[in-house]
């Protein structure tokens, strides 16, 4: 039944999976061509394909059973529009990442387009347990990394929807591995803006946030606008003294940030 593969997916079980797909192939030996279909079975309450559930948990035996079958769809969005490789990136499950890169035609953004994007989902990953946080961090970073080698990643790199783009996420979050991940991908832009009321860029939210390594390494990049401000909003040096952040205000004069700045 639909809450036995479901369960199957969720734990891992790939016993049980290959006696579903051999029960199902009997039955159908004697009425035609084999319907595989089941294997895109969705949950009840979410609408997370088989796939999902195993991406999101690191059961990559079972992730690699239902690929090798040509009717599982590998680009099925969830409630959210999550992908199963966004899902499995927001877990910072590295090896299924890495395995789901490889399907050809896999998708780096949601589905539908519009909520974010493979990086994002990287990005945007809860550890839960906070006692995890140093295991935790070292995935991301080589989650991060398993997915800025994806040949099409570039295209993402300054991709701005939602929360702006990935360099902007991980300056104001302090994620310093991350940004220098993406600070080493050719064609960063370190200058791109989160548009709206209070337009952002990654310098000036990490230094509203505080995050001195974090607005260290954007001012090592030459083409770093230390003044920049789009849209009539706040420049770097502006949101380091509204938030009372005394270092980062101290590396910006020194890097030549202009007190007399207008807007």
């Amino acid at each position: 039944g639909e809450e036995l593969i479901v369960q199957a997916a969720m734990i891992g079980d790939v016993a049980s999976l290959r006696d579903m797909i051999e029960a199902s192939d009997e039955m159908e030996d004697d009425l035609g061509p084999r319907d595989h279909s089941f294997l895109n079975t969705t949950d009840s309450s979410g609408h997370r394909t088989l796939l999902h559930h195993a991406a999101a948990r690191g059961h990559l035996e079972f992730v690699n059973l239902l690929l090798a079958d040509p009717a599982v769809a590998v680009n099925t969005g969830d409630f959210n529009d999550q992908t199963p490789l966004m899902a499995a990136a927001a877990a910072a499950e590295v090896g299924v990442v890495q395995r789901l890169l490889a399907v050809p035609d896999v998708m780096l953004r949601s589905n539908p387009p519009g909520r974010g994007t493979v990086l994002d989902a990287v990005l945007n990953g809860d550890p839960g347990n906070l006692r995890r946080r140093p295991i935790w961090d070292q995935r991301r970073e080589e989650t991060m990394a398993a997915v800025l080698s994806a040949n099409s990643i570039d295209a993402l790199i300054n991709n701005v929807e939602g929360d702006g783009s990935p360099l902007i996420l991980a300056a104001q979050n302090g994620w310093l591995l991350a940004m220098n991940a993406l600070l080493d991908v050719e064609g960063i832009d370190v200058n791109a803006f989160r548009d709206g009321e209070r337009p952002v860029t990654a310098l000036s939210a990490a230094a509203a946030a505080g995050h001195v390594e974090c607005v260290r390494a954007l001012l090592a990049r030459p083409e770093i606008e230390l003044d920049f401000a789009p849209g009539g909003g706040s420049t770097a040096l502006m949101q380091a003294a509204r938030h009372d952040h005394a270092a980062v205000v101290s590396l910006l004069l020194e890097a030549g940030s202009n007190v007399n700045h207008q807007t």
